[in-house]
């Protein structure tokens, strides 16, 4: 596994209803954080299936949370050494 391959990403995903979160919910992938109407989903390699579920709501932004470089490496060695 390479560092690139298990690095998670974390949207910030503003939306035009409340029902268009629920779609992301229930889409599978791991909601951190909801406020109103804005989701902090946490992707991990599958953007496109996080892509297609996008698609079928109404989006006002998207932003990328960055990851710090620890948090990067604590994850890729811990995973490495069985500690994740």
């Amino acid at each position: 596994n390479s560092i690139k391959s298990i690095q998670r990403k974390v949207f910030i995903v503003t939306v035009k209803t409340l029902g268009d979160i629920e779609t992301i919910r229930k889409s599978g992938f791991e909601v951190l954080y909801e406020d109103k109407l804005s989701v902090h989903v946490a992707v991990q390699g599958d953007y496109e299936r996080f892509i297609k579920v996008l698609s079928t709501c109404g989006i006002n932004g998207l932003d990328i949370e960055t990851q710090k470089l620890e948090e990067v490496f604590l994850h890729y060695y811990g995973r490495e050494v069985g500690l994740s």
